[in-house]
């Protein structure tokens, strides 16, 4: 499957909840060499670089997510003054 499929039918719902104040997590389980990397990071990670700063389309499940709940931030900043923090 593409990486924004994947995203938008396993992943993106927990990134709401995550928003409207529920716990998520995203997790990957599978045997050895299966594309869990890939899957969570995208080819540029499971290839040995970075994750890059910019989504792409190779970008996996963590990057688009986090894409996510910044953007979600910085729109809750801007429309309605709201200052959002994240602890890790």
């Amino acid at each position: 499957a593409e990486q924004h499929k994947v995203y938008n039918d396993a992943c993106r719902t927990s990134i709401c909840a995550a928003l409207n104040g529920f716990n998520a997590c995203l997790l990957c389980y599978g045997q050895t060499g299966s594309g869990k990397t890939h899957t969570m990071f995208g080819q540029s990670v499971a290839m040995g670089g970075n994750a890059g700063a910019v989504v792409s389309k190779s970008s996996g499940c963590v990057i688009r997510a986090l894409r996510d709940l910044f953007d979600a931030a910085s729109a809750l900043l801007e429309t309605c003054g709201v200052q959002t923090t994240f602890n890790a």
